[in-house]
């Protein structure tokens, strides 16, 4: 049971890793992650929280997910890191 616990974290972590390293180009260099677990005890149910403090160039990007699972809480805050990343990364469009 210990084992199966640590191998699902390390594959969370390593999952984790993998999506930050994605969102790391040459274009918008990352110069520093967090990622804040924590699991939270509200009204007699319990769920997780994750937060994702995001430090490129100039910019620095923040997101929170929460669920009852903690990959879902940790995905929702990763997407929306990801998400405002490509939106400042997408160059605009002008209209002459």
């Amino acid at each position: 049971m210990v084992y199966s616990l640590l191998a699902s974290r390390f594959h969370l972590l390593s999952w984790i890793v993998e999506r930050l390293e994605a969102l790391n180009t040459p274009r918008e260099p990352t110069f520093r992650a967090w990622v804040t677990l924590r699991r939270r005890e509200q009204h007699s149910h319990s769920f997780y929280q994750a937060r994702v403090t995001l430090i490129l160039v100039g910019h620095t990007f923040h997101a929170k997910g929460s669920s009852t699972m903690l990959d879902e809480a940790v995905a929702t805050a990763l997407e929306t890191v990801a998400q405002a990343v490509h939106t400042m990364c997408t160059p605009q469009l002008t209209t002459t």
